[in-house]
């Protein structure tokens, strides 16, 4: 369950809080829409924080130059003459940035233009 959720603590501790009403079988078979599931109480401003409002918020406050939405997995990138970096996108960092391109319907056009 930890690793389908990339590590991150903020979506364990709200998957956790939804074993209370599912069980562990039916909150994995779940993850795949995590970004709506995982609801946490509520906070002081009587709102209830989801993994997708704190994405939403984290995202307004760090706009990446390329649509993350279109890729996957992760790219080798050179950091100098003799190394290169791996880096890997989250998979549910993606899916947040997935939603949010298909919402601005410019999907088509940023797999166009970053396709492998």
């Amino acid at each position: 369950m930890c690793r389908r959720l990339d590590g991150l603590p903020l979506a364990i501790e709200l998957a956790a809080a939804q074993l209370a009403h599912l069980g562990i079988a039916d909150l994995a078979s779940r993850l795949d829409r995590r970004l709506d599931l995982l609801v946490g109480g509520r906070s002081w401003d009587g709102r209830s924080p989801t993994l997708q409002s704190i994405m939403e918020w984290s995202a307004h406050r760090c706009r990446p130059s390329s649509p993350l939405g279109c890729f996957g997995g992760s790219r080798t990138r050179p950091w100098s003459r003799y190394h290169s970096v791996r880096y890997r996108l989250l998979e549910t960092v993606r899916m947040f940035a997935a939603q949010q391109l298909a919402t601005s319907g410019a999907t088509h056009e940023a797999r166009c233009h970053h396709r492998d």
